[in-house]
């Protein structure tokens, strides 16, 4: 659905149109698949959904620049439908011939408009790109973590008023309610807050088709945490969450493996530091849901130690440990591995 056409002048006097589209706008597909091809397979098929307004809790915004009826310019923009507090941009993407010319400034500006006028709080996104950080930088936005002059990816956030990142944390202590509930497609911009804040490192998650991924980079295989098994018709995920008034306070997520002989399915948390005790309750309720499933034995592995004193309480053993399976900040590390098995 178109939202807006607006017709400008660069600073070179050339004419620009710029476009806003919120979805469902299956239109677009021909504009914008072609325009992002090298976003891969991935990313694509999350584009396409998104445009076809496949995901009903999500409001997805789609920022077009274009000249002579050529696309030029892109911007993506993901709330929740139900709390537009947090928001996340990705997909910003100027063709080469045009870059430097300011066509990406009045997207920017048009998604932070957007967002912030309707009550937006944290705007985040992601780049590895050092020239991409510091254009970020001028504009308001804050490192999380990542150096891109070290080959990193650097996650950012941009505030409505300052102070609101801390703000934000400190209110969700005193949430007026509290829901224990499965992943919502919605919910992508505040699970990625989660990842971003739950750790001083970056987050790492596992994925069948993709391997090791960071827990940011989740955009392009978001859509795949919701889909079936094509035989059973069972969840290839199962997704818990405790989300509060603004914020999700902690995710747990089992994926059942597509390849192996053991009855295995691997088994990944994040927490909102301060709200232990509500995770522990939501992983009480999702092992009581997965006792369903006899015999299935729960696997984590990774090398969070704190991750493993909470697998112990909860009876995780320890069964080995994987040499150099992980790189992380340049070195390969090895990874522990944790298994309970179910009644």
């Amino acid at each position: 659905m178109l939202i807006s056409d607006e017709n400008i002048s660069l600073k070179d006097g050339t004419g620009i149109k710029i476009s806003q589209y919120e979805t469902p706008a299956p239109e677009l597909s021909n504009t914008i698949i072609p325009f992002l091809i090298h976003k891969g397979p991935s990313w694509l098929s999350d584009i396409r959904n998104r445009l076809n307004g496949e995901y009903p809790e999500s409001t997805d915004r789609f920022f077009l620049a274009s000249m002579d009826g050529k696309p030029v310019s892109h911007l993506w923009l993901t709330t929740s439908k139900e709390n537009r507090t947090i928001g996340l941009l990705g997909h910003i993407f100027t063709s080469e011939k045009h870059r430097g010319r300011g066509i990406s400034s009045v997207l920017l500006e048009a998604a932070h408009s957007y967002f912030f006028n309707a009550g937006g709080k944290i705007l985040i996104l992601q780049t590895s790109n050092p020239v991409a950080w510091k254009y970020y930088s001028s504009r308001g936005y804050i490192t999380l973590f990542g150096d891109t002059s070290k080959n990193e990816t650097a996650m950012m956030y941009k505030e409505a008023k300052t102070g609101d990142f801390n703000k934000l944390i400190e209110l969700e202590k005193d949430a007026y309610w509290v829901e224990r509930r499965n992943l919502l497609t919605g919910d992508l911009p505040a699970l990625e807050f989660l990842y971003c804040i739950a750790d001083d490192k970056p987050i790492t998650i596992k994925n069948g088709l993709h391997g090791v991924l960071s827990g940011y980079e989740t955009e392009g295989i978001f859509g795949e945490l919701f889909k079936k098994d094509a035989v059973t018709e069972k969840p290839v995920y199962l997704n818990k969450v405790e989300a509060g008034t603004n914020m999700l306070r902690s995710v747990i997520t089992v994926r059942k493996r597509t390849l192996s002989i053991e009855r295995i399915s691997d088994i990944d948390f994040f927490i909102l530091p301060g709200f232990e005790k509500g995770f522990y309750e939501l992983a009480e309720e999702t092992f009581a849901e997965l006792e369903n499933f006899p015999q299935l034995i729960l696997e984590h592995k990774g090398f969070d130690n704190e991750k493993f004193r909470i697998l112990k309480d909860f009876g995780f053993k320890k069964v080995r440990e994987e040499e150099n399976y992980y790189l992380y900040r340049g070195e390969m590390i090895n990874a522990s591995v944790y298994r309970k098995k179910l009644p």
